[in-house]
């Protein structure tokens, strides 16, 4: 069953069941999309009212305009949230081939790595997406309905706790014991600075909002 199929209920017991997925990278998703969720809210609450119409014709287009975006990325979230359990439980599989002679193990050993790769991408891409999320937020926080400022707030929050997830698993996924038989892990070198960057950014971000939350931009 897919993820939108869920009832929340459902999620939970399967989230906190013994199967090794859902994980933390489609929780990651999931967070990603409630923030978006959360903001899109705002949008929703805000066009069309007194406030919005009182906006010059250009800055209505670009409330429009990250209204919209705010849409499509709860849908890329939920996307991201499905094929990092996809992606996780094909690498599982992988762990599960046979090893009992040298040929064998150099066949597990280079889909292992191979495994490890593709999933390390749902996650490291939910984690830019969500960097990049961050100006719609800030957008919603400027132009919103006053009344629904601590949504967008929670919306900053979530996204924040989304890419931490994210990174998190990106991080386990490279420096777990993938390697064997000679075969290197070719992502393992560039992946903490790129995660370490993303973050790093994140935090800015994330320091800056609060305020504007606080006193109304």
């Amino acid at each position: 069953m897919r993820f939108k199929d869920y009832k929340i209920d459902e999620f939970l017991e399967d989230l906190s069941s013994s199967s090794p997925s859902p994980g933390g990278g489609s929780v990651a998703g999931l967070v990603a999309a409630l923030s978006g969720s959360l903001n899109s809210m705002v949008y929703s609450l805000t066009v069309n009212k007194k406030s919005f119409e009182s906006l010059d014709g250009e800055t209505k287009k670009t409330v429009l305009d990250f209204k919209e975006a705010s849409g499509k990325f709860i849908k890329k979230s939920m996307e991201l949230m499905e094929l990092d359990r996809e992606y996780f439980n094909k690498l599982m599989d992988c762990y599960k081939l046979p090893k009992d002679s040298d040929e064998e193990k150099k066949i597990r050993s280079a889909a292992i790595v191979q495994g490890t790769v593709k999933a390390m991408k749902a996650p490291l891409e939910l984690a830019k997406e969500c960097y990049n999320f961050y100006d719609n937020i800030d957008v919603a926080v400027k132009y919103g309905n006053r009344m629904l400022i601590s949504d967008a707030g929670c919306a900053a929050i979530l996204l924040h706790a989304a890419i931490k997830s994210a990174i998190v698993n990106v991080k386990v996924t490279a420096y777990c014991p993938n390697t064997a038989n000679g075969i290197a892990n070719p992502i393992a070198a560039p992946t903490p600075s790129a995660v370490a960057s993303i973050f790093k950014e994140t935090a800015k971000t994330v320091a800056i909002i609060p305020p504007k939350i606080a006193f109304g931009g």
